[in-house]
């Protein structure tokens, strides 16, 4: 993401050196390529926004429904809420202002609401940051450590965390806030005195800058995100592993041994029954799977997370090199796209949901077939003639064999519940 924000250049071409980087000496094949670039960037990125918004509020509403593990559940919920913060912010402060072919009122808009969002902005987006690395190391406690995660994965532990990576991200920022500070301006275009954020005296200070957005981001957006979050996805990745590969061992030896099906008891007696105190919802079977569907989601959200970082880290590198200022065309492209990619990040969470998580896909689904439902519902019960049809009752039947060669059935009645068991003779 863009480090030193700017709300300008107010007129596509017109940039002030105090406010954005770029030179005030344009040629007119540079201003139509500044021009052009702005415009592309600003419409697309805007809808992804929109997109990602919308899909952001619809996950936070669905995810309590999955009664998946509470712990993981609030910190996805944290990093919903962040990632909302950050487009809803980022939507006024840079995409929207960005589509010069709208006029000149985005800009403006964007300078009045600057010293309220420009704060909320960079805390979302470092919130997000730490709230995945909380998320992967609960999933990892979760699955490697099941009988201490009950103990460990308090919600009281839980929400302490989480309001501790607020307070970090508000504690991180505040060298950036100190480069930008709100300055009145006459605005010509509404023909009266506006605010607008400006470099303050502490942007002139070039220790400050190559320091805090040199090292320090080095550091705390790019080294320790990615080295935490690939470290605890490679003990998750390497437990999932070795683990299927003993299930499968039990498989076959089950098989071998005659058994007729494969027991949730043996799946948890691995590890000396590591797996039976999964907290969160459900027990046995039921409660392993939908672990299993969560950690799918997790390891979804770190995997594009660890992607974006690579644009990230890029970033950070051509700062630190000095390339951004000698290629300067190229580096506003690059900008640019790291830009979106961290936006789109922002805005995929309901697409990783729905993809991997199948209780959230079923509640989507469930919530948009349910109108139809409704509204067939009542010509579904109405036969073809006009009366209605006769009840039908609909029975299933389970058939056992059991290991003295008899065969059990159970038949069972949907509509009165009633069940019926019997036993045929040997083979």
């Amino acid at each position: 993401m863009t480090e030193i924000f700017t709300t300008g250049p107010h007129q596509c071409g017109d940039y002030d050196p105090r406010i954005n980087p770029i030179p005030t000496g344009l040629s007119t094949d540079d201003l139509i390529f500044y021009c052009t670039l702005r415009n592309v960037f600003g419409i697309f990125a805007s809808l992804i926004a929109i997109l990602g918004i919308i899909g952001n509020v619809i996950s936070l509403i669905i995810l309590p429904k999955t009664c998946g593990a509470r712990s993981a559940i609030v910190f996805l919920q944290s990093l919903g809420v962040y990632d909302t913060v950050f487009l809803v912010t980022i939507l006024f402060l840079k995409t929207i202002p960005s589509i010069s072919i709208m006029g000149h009122y985005g800009v403006v808009m964007s300078n009045a609401m600057s010293p309220a969002l420009f704060p909320l902005m960079y805390i979302a987006h470092i919130g997000a940051i730490y709230s995945t690395i909380c998320i992967s190391s609960e999933r990892c406690i979760a699955v490697v450590f099941p009988l201490h995660a009950v103990r460990i994965l308090t919600m009281k532990r839980v929400k302490t965390v989480a309001v501790g990576v607020l307070v970090w991200a508000i504690v991180y920022n505040i060298p950036r806030y100190m480069l930008l500070k709100p300055v009145q301006y006459w605005e010509p275009s509404i023909n009266r005195t506006w605010v607008r954020l400006e470099p303050s005296i502490h942007a002139g200070s070039a220790y400050l800058v190559s320091v805090y957005f040199g090292y320090v981001n080095t550091v705390g957006k790019v080294v320790i995100p990615v080295t935490l979050v690939s470290v605890l996805n490679v003990i998750l990745l390497c437990f999932l592993r070795r683990r299927r590969h003993y299930l499968l061992q039990q498989v076959r030896s089950s098989i071998h041994d005659g058994h007729a099906h494969y027991t949730a008891q043996t799946a948890r007696g691995w590890g000396g029954g590591r797996n039976g105190g999964r907290h969160g919802s459900g027990t046995g079977a039921a409660g392993q799977a939908s672990n299993h569907r969560v950690t799918s989601v997790v390891l979804a959200i770190t995997g594009v997370f660890l992607l974006s970082q690579v644009f990230t880290g890029t970033q950070v590198l051509l700062h630190l090199l000095g390339l951004d200022k000698q290629y300067v065309q190229s580096s506003t492209v690059f900008a640019q796209v790291c830009d979106t990619v961290v936006i789109l990040v922002s805005a995929t969470n309901f697409l990783l949901y729905y993809a991997f998580g199948e209780k959230f896909r079923k509640i989507i689904r469930s919530h948009i077939c349910c109108k139809k439902s409704n509204t067939n519902s009542t010509a579904d019960s109405i036969s073809p003639g006009g009366g209605r049809r006769e009840e039908t009752t609909a029975m299933s039947m389970r058939t056992y064999l059991h290991s003295n060669g008899d065969i059990s059935a159970e038949v069972e009645r949907s509509g009165s519940g009633e069940l019926v068991t019997g036993t045929n003779n040997k083979l």
